[in-house]
Protein backbone atom coordinates (compact mmCIF):
# COMPACT_ATOMS: atom_id res chain seq x y z
CA UNK A 1 0.00 0.00 0.00
CA UNK A 2 1.15 3.48 -1.25
CA UNK A 3 0.51 5.31 2.18
CA UNK A 4 2.02 8.69 0.87
CA UNK A 5 -0.52 8.51 -1.67
CA UNK A 6 -3.76 6.91 0.07
CA UNK A 7 -3.56 9.30 2.45
CA UNK A 8 -4.79 12.72 2.16
CA UNK A 9 -2.40 15.60 3.69
CA UNK A 10 -5.25 17.86 4.38
CA UNK A 11 -6.40 15.66 7.16
CA UNK A 12 -3.33 16.66 8.84
CA UNK A 13 -3.33 20.14 8.04
CA UNK A 14 -6.92 20.14 9.60
CA UNK A 15 -5.17 18.94 13.07
CA UNK A 16 -2.33 21.25 12.73
CA UNK A 17 -4.63 24.05 12.36
CA UNK A 18 -6.79 22.88 15.25
CA UNK A 19 -4.07 22.44 17.49
CA UNK A 20 -3.48 26.24 17.05
CA UNK A 21 -6.59 27.08 17.27
CA UNK A 22 -6.78 25.30 20.61
CA UNK A 23 -3.25 27.38 21.44
CA UNK A 24 -4.80 30.89 20.64
CA UNK A 25 -7.99 29.36 22.65
CA UNK A 26 -6.09 28.25 26.24
CA UNK A 27 -4.10 31.53 25.81
CA UNK A 28 -7.05 33.79 25.74
CA UNK A 29 -8.53 32.06 28.35
CA UNK A 30 -5.35 32.08 30.73
CA UNK A 31 -5.68 35.54 30.79
CA UNK A 32 -9.21 36.14 31.61
CA UNK A 33 -9.52 36.53 35.41
CA UNK A 34 -11.55 33.75 36.33
CA UNK A 35 -9.36 31.43 34.88
CA UNK A 36 -5.79 32.76 36.40
CA UNK A 37 -4.63 29.73 37.54
CA UNK A 38 -4.39 28.29 33.53
CA UNK A 39 -0.86 29.11 33.35
CA UNK A 40 1.06 29.03 30.53
CA UNK A 41 3.89 26.78 31.47
CA UNK A 42 0.77 24.18 32.29
CA UNK A 43 -0.35 23.47 28.47
CA UNK A 44 2.44 24.96 26.17
CA UNK A 45 5.62 21.90 26.26
CA UNK A 46 2.19 19.79 25.93
CA UNK A 47 1.29 21.02 23.23
CA UNK A 48 4.31 21.84 21.18
CA UNK A 49 4.81 17.73 22.12
CA UNK A 50 2.03 17.16 19.85
CA UNK A 51 2.54 19.63 17.23
CA UNK A 52 6.44 18.75 16.77
CA UNK A 53 4.98 14.92 15.93
CA UNK A 54 1.88 15.64 13.88
CA UNK A 55 4.77 18.01 11.78
CA UNK A 56 7.05 14.55 11.91
CA UNK A 57 4.01 12.89 10.41
CA UNK A 58 2.82 15.55 8.24
CA UNK A 59 6.53 15.82 6.54
CA UNK A 60 7.27 11.99 6.26
CA UNK A 61 3.67 11.35 4.50
CA UNK A 62 4.92 14.56 1.91
CA UNK A 63 8.54 12.05 0.99
CA UNK A 64 10.99 14.30 3.52
CA UNK A 65 14.46 13.45 4.12
CA UNK A 66 14.75 10.93 6.99
CA UNK A 67 17.09 14.00 8.79
CA UNK A 68 13.80 16.17 8.43
CA UNK A 69 11.75 13.38 10.21
CA UNK A 70 14.27 12.73 12.54
CA UNK A 71 14.86 16.50 13.81
CA UNK A 72 10.66 16.74 14.25
CA UNK A 73 10.72 13.42 16.14
CA UNK A 74 13.90 14.93 18.16
CA UNK A 75 12.09 18.16 18.64
CA UNK A 76 8.94 16.33 19.79
CA UNK A 77 10.88 14.31 22.49
CA UNK A 78 12.52 17.22 23.60
CA UNK A 79 9.10 19.38 24.29
CA UNK A 80 7.83 15.82 26.42
CA UNK A 81 10.85 16.07 28.31
CA UNK A 82 10.24 19.38 29.01
CA UNK A 83 6.60 19.23 29.64
CA UNK A 84 7.15 16.34 31.76
CA UNK A 85 10.64 18.16 34.19
CA UNK A 86 8.06 20.69 34.42
CA UNK A 87 5.25 18.72 35.68
CA UNK A 88 7.29 16.91 38.37
CA UNK A 89 8.70 20.32 39.40
CA UNK A 90 5.31 21.58 40.10
CA UNK A 91 4.40 18.21 41.74
CA UNK A 92 6.94 18.88 44.11
CA UNK A 93 9.10 15.64 42.98
CA UNK A 94 12.21 16.59 41.89
CA UNK A 95 15.81 16.35 43.36
CA UNK A 96 17.48 19.72 44.56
Amino acid sequence: MDLPGAWPLWWLDLALAALAAEALWLSWRGRRPAHAALRLQDWLWGLLAGLWLLLAMRTALAGASLPVIGACLAAGGLCHVMDLRGRLARAGLTRS
